[in-house]
């Protein structure tokens, strides 16, 4: 149920009947339209943080994998592919320093940006063919060319 009413905040506006509990009896009052969506957003940020740290969530990465791949030079260290960011992966260098992958740190959201960089550090940039490739022994480490650092 909706009708226009006066709000003490933002004036003349639309209003919601909204329905709550108190002593065990059904309840209404009017809340104006932009009243309620701040509540509304208020409330679901305020849940939305506390699931967060409930399920250990520390950040959303969805945005540095882009980040990342520009800090790690932007293309393929052996044949310098960089058309699509989903086709480029981080290759760890030395398998017995590596803490975890870079793939699922992205997607679990478990670690902090600070860790991630730290293992960044210790990954070159591939393609997925030269990344096969080099699994498969057919390239090796030494074949890849310098980072170039841009100023």
């Amino acid at each position: 149920m909706s009708e226009i009413r006066t709000c003490k905040r933002h004036g003349e506006i639309l209003h919601y009947k909204e329905g709550y509990f108190r002593e065990n009896k059904r309840r209404y009052r009017w809340r104006c339209r932009s009243c309620f969506r701040e509540r509304k957003k208020h409330h679901y940020a305020k849940r939305l943080e506390e699931l967060r740290q409930k399920r250990g969530y520390k950040y959303n990465h969805k945005a540095l994998k882009p980040k990342l791949v520009a800090l790690t030079g932007g293309c393929c260290r052996v044949c310098g592919y960089s058309l699509c960011l989903g086709a480029l992966v981080f290759h760890h260098v030395d398998p017995n320093k590596k803490s975890f992958g870079i793939r699922k740190a992205l997607s679990s959201n478990k670690y902090t940006v600070e860790q991630i960089l730290i293992e960044v550090t210790k990954c070159v940039l591939l393609c997925n063919r030269c990344h096969a490739e080099l699994h498969a022994k057919i390239i090796s480490i030494s074949d890849l060319k310098p980072l170039k650092h841009s100023r």
